[in-house]
């Protein structure tokens, strides 16, 4: 959507801007404007056309100031069970991008984009889809709104884009992956908690809660399979809360839920004949209904050295379908996640 590519494109063009150093030359030069040009090609075309690219200068040519940047690599095996309570599901390797740029509890006021967070996973050699995460969240505006000590509550307008996929292992008895649902145009309220650790108290807490409209999402949908669509469109709200509990900066326990709640308001004669439906005419947004998934999940994180860290997660998803036609569906399945990381 273009409020969701907004939101990416925006991210992208400031993670580009970490790269670009007009002092440097040679090789480095090189290899910075390639990585810049494969984040933000439109800013990569018109350096090259303006002759940035090239032309150094006493100043790094960024657009914005030294910003604090985060960003963690995880690598490691996760398994997928096909449902709540059983053994059987799919294992495969997961790698898993997080970047946390800025900081919203150190500036008292923080303007667009100042502050994100986002998270990109996949999953590799398994029946699992190749993309099976993408989560973005960036502040719109916001301001510090109550400090004492070292504890700090700030409030903001903040702009979100989600997706979650899964599908089903080979030979399975199922006939509908266990979830699927995005909500890449959502947009509401947020607060963030923290305290920070001080010599007598060597523990940081950490809490965050998020209210957001979804002006369009998707849910999968256990009846309508036409062509290669198997989802319905439709908006709605999701709700996220989390929180987390870090000691001397080494172990880190962290629980987080989110819930999104997609309708679907315009469906579908449940007595069509898809023999004679055109899927690119036909005006629908897929089974009438609406859609509600839960995710819960817990972390466990220590820090082996400066750079390094193991993370121990366990998620539990929870499904549930209403249709207008069709008998309600509930499916409720968890997995596991052994990860190694590195913080670039």
């Amino acid at each position: 959507t273009t409020f969701g590519g907004i939101e990416l494109g925006e991210i992208t063009y400031r993670l580009s801007d970490l790269f670009i150093d007009n002092r440097s030359s040679g090789a480095e030069r090189v290899g910075r404007e390639v990585l810049a040009g494969v984040l933000s090609p439109v800013r990569a075309f018109n350096r090259i056309i303006s002759g940035e690219a090239w032309r150094r200068s006493s100043s790094k040519g960024r657009t914005y100031s030294s910003v604090p940047v985060n960003f963690i690599v995880t690598m490691g095996p996760r398994f997928l069970a096909e449902q709540e309570g059983s053994k059987r599901g799919t294992t495969s390797l997961n790698i898993n991008f997080r970047i946390d740029y800025g900081n919203p509890i150190n500036d008292d006021f923080y303007s667009p984009y100042e502050w994100f967070r986002f998270n990109f996973g996949i999953d590799l050699f398994s029946a699992q889809p190749v993309v099976s995460q993408v989560n973005a969240i960036g502040a719109l505006w916001g301001k510090t709104v109550w400090t004492k000590g070292p504890r700090t509550l700030s409030a903001g307008f903040f702009q979100h884009f989600d997706f979650y996929n899964s599908e089903l292992r080979h030979g399975s008895d199922m006939t509908v992956p266990p979830y699927r649902i995005a909500a890449p145009a959502a947009a509401g309220a947020g607060l963030i908690y923290y305290k920070q650790a001080t010599p007598g108290d060597k523990t940081d807490i950490y809490a965050e809660l998020y209210a957001n409209g979804v002006a369009l999402g998707a849910s999968l949908s256990d009846y309508m399979l036409l062509g290669e669509r198997d989802y319905n469109l439709g908006s709605g709200y999701s709700t996220k809360a989390g929180a987390g509990i870090i000691y001397n900066r080494r172990l880190a326990f962290l629980l987080n839920m989110e819930n999104y709640h997609i309708f679907t308001w315009k469906g579908y004669d449940p007595d069509i004949d898809w023999s004679q439906a055109d899927p690119s005419t036909l005006n629908i947004q897929g089974d009438a209904g609406n859609a509600r998934l839960t995710i819960f999940s817990m972390k466990l994180a220590y820090l082996l050295k400066d750079k390094w860290n193991i993370t121990l997660t366990n998620r539990y998803f929870s499904r549930r379908t209403n249709y207008r036609h069709y008998p309600r569906v509930d499916y409720s399945t968890y997995d596991l996640m052994l990860g190694l990381g590195i913080r670039i």
